[in-house]
């Protein structure tokens, strides 16, 4: 069904998929056997399913294909898909879809987590994203470098520029509150960060913020050894 025309038959057997693989995992936990061959098979017949509807999305309903197709794997990925299958998703970062843009941000920190052989290929893609005309691209990709800092603070050290930009720029209290934890995150790695911290935190603590933002500023003051600083305050 996941390899049918239909799209209703399709999105039924995604989230089908979803739910069989976590039923499989939990009985290989419990009692392996049969279990693993049933997994290992529904693993090795999943690939090119995944790879013909990351590549047919010109059609609206190709499109939409696509995008459940993301959610799957996103669900699903372990080292073997993430090794297969990260080479399928580039395109999906310059389609002409933000939505699937978004989804392919998200995805690419599962891609990332579970094959090192992804990261050469899908960090320059990833940090592209930064400059998305569409907001929530940007969000997503953001969000998602986040999460890859906090395994290796070091793969999007060259994303600094854009990513202070952003966080000068940018008038979403959400986007603000993940840029401050990124770039807090990313002084593990690169201590000449933290003096243009410390000048713009100083900054933003001056001029009235939602009460969210404030919380984390002061959180990052006082986890980057900031609140040192006597220029600070």
């Amino acid at each position: 069904m996941m390899a049918s025309n239909r799209f209703q038959a399709k999105r039924i057997s995604y989230a089908l998929a979803v739910l069989i693989f976590q039923d499989l995992n939990n009985r290989v936990g419990s009692n392996g056997g049969g279990s693993i061959e049933e997994l290992n098979q529904l693993l090795t017949l999943t690939p090119n399913v995944f790879r013909k509807d990351f590549q047919n999305i010109g059609e609206q309903s190709c499109q939409f294909a696509a995008s459940i197709a993301i959610n799957c794997l996103s669900k699903l990925c372990n080292e073997e898909l993430a090794t297969v299958l990260y080479m399928e998703t580039l395109p999906l970062f310059n389609c002409s879809k933000s939505f699937l843009r978004k989804k392919t941000c998200i995805l690419s920190y599962k891609l990332v987590l579970h094959s090192s052989d992804s990261i050469d290929k899908l960090v320059p893609y990833l940090a592209d994203r930064l400059q998305d005309p569409s907001i929530s691209v940007r969000i997503s990709a953001v969000t998602a470098i986040q999460k890859i800092t906090l395994v290796n603070p070091r793969l999007f050290l060259i994303t600094i520029p854009v990513l202070f930009d952003m966080m000068v720029a940018t008038k979403s209290n959400w986007l603000l509150i993940k840029l401050i934890k990124l770039l807090t995150e990313m002084c593990k790695a690169e201590e000449r960060l933290l003096p243009k911290l410390t000048e713009k935190f100083g900054e933003m603590m001056q001029v009235p913020k939602a009460k969210s933002v404030e919380f984390e500023l002061i959180k990052a003051v006082f986890t980057t050894g900031l609140a040192n600083d006597a220029d600070l305050f």
